[in-house]
């Protein structure tokens, strides 16, 4: 099956009459919602749509948002603010989370804009709400049913057409110090129900935001592994990281774990250098070095910390009281004043303007 859709694939490619340069100008009219199945039709396609000059176009013409959520702590409440390379469609003028009817912590980020808040209720006890930002939708679903310490959670979206999703829980129970259990919210069903436990030693998994590739949550752990947890299937394994990275357990804290275009990378940074891996084969899970570059422009701000991989050659990053996005091919760097101390939390955003049904 595997080698008969990988023909399929071939020719897709080999087949293709249209130029690129109108291959280019129909992507860019694209919607966000169709985008990832038109990256699925062949190479062609799927490196068109990450091109450097392709975000910003296609932001233009479908009146997407495209940038990322900074949250920190100010006299114990949690500020978030967005920012974005890219200037915010005429009807947004900006994007908060003022409409919600309390302070809230922002939890995760979905696709297609829509976001997983809380806040503090009664006796510490949060509520739980969706919402998506851009049009300023927002609705309340119920506490998950147990109510044990959160370690990890997060939000992926299920389909295309009505906004489908499913956020998954883990939280330590009080009596199983070697298990977190794994609760899952259906938006079809508006209910929690309890999966699998995982077993996991506490405190393993690092203080980061979820990085959902090939249909898995992944994490880094503390013990140099990966933990992926497949969304469908409900279960979850370990991944290695490179031989030659986990060699050294004192690179550990210079790691970033991010997903760019479509695959899942991890960003090493050394000192002037920073190394990019990148999954090249996920079932089998094999690394590659894709590059080394040089981080010379930054020198000069020392406190820059990588966030993501906006592209493969754009890195966005974060210092104290800005943000900054660097071309690595060109050691350009765009920097933006945000009214954070330091970004404790960053989540990738990006949305569409169309209501939530």
């Amino acid at each position: 099956m595997a080698s008969m859709q990988e023909g399929r694939h071939e020719d897709i490619e080999s087949s293709s009459t249209l130029p690129e340069a109108v291959v280019f100008e129909i992507l860019t009219r694209v919607s966000l919602e169709a985008l990832p199945a038109c990256r699925r039709v062949c190479r062609q396609w799927r490196q068109i749509t990450y091109e450097p000059i392709f975000t910003s176009l296609h932001c233009s013409r479908t009146q997407t948002i495209s940038g990322y959520f900074i949250q920190s702590m100010r006299r114990n409440h949690f500020h978030s603010s967005f920012v974005s390379i890219q200037p915010l469609p005429p009807s947004v003028r900006l994007l908060l989370l003022d409409f919600l009817p309390k302070d809230v912590k922002i939890e995760a980020v979905g696709c297609r804009g829509i976001v997983l808040c809380t806040s503090q209720w009664y006796h510490g006890i949060p509520r739980y709400y969706v919402c998506k930002p851009a049009t300023r939708q927002w609705w309340r679903i119920p506490n998950p049913k147990t109510r044990y310490l959160t370690k990890k959670i997060a939000m992926v979206t299920c389909s295309t057409g009505p906004l489908e999703y499913k956020i998954i829980r883990f939280s330590q129970p009080k009596q199983k110090f070697d298990y977190l259990r794994c609760e899952i919210f259906d938006s079809r069903s508006q209910a929690w129900r309890r999966s699998r436990d995982v077993q996991l030693p506490p405190g393993s998994l690092r203080q980061e935001a979820a990085v959902s590739v090939n249909g898995a949550l992944h994490w880094r752990m503390y013990d140099g592994n990966i933990f992926a947890f497949d969304i469908r299937e409900e279960t979850w394994k370990l991944i290695l990281l490179p031989e030659e990275v986990g060699e050294d357990e004192m690179r550990w804290d210079c790691m970033k774990l991010v997903k760019c275009e479509g695959q899942l990378c991890l960003v090493l940074v050394e000192k002037e250098w920073m190394e990019i891996w990148v999954m090249a084969n996920y079932k089998e899970q094999r690394w590659e070095k894709r590059k080394v570059v040089s981080l010379e422009a930054c020198i000069n701000d020392p406190a820059l910390t990588i966030e993501d991989l906006c592209l493969s050659d754009v890195a966005f990053m974060s210092s104290f009281f800005r943000v900054a996005w660097y071309d690595l091919s060109r050691g350009v760097v765009a920097k933006i004043e945000i009214d954070h101390l330091f970004a404790q939390e960053v989540f990738k955003f990006e949305s569409d303007l169309v209501p939530v049904e």
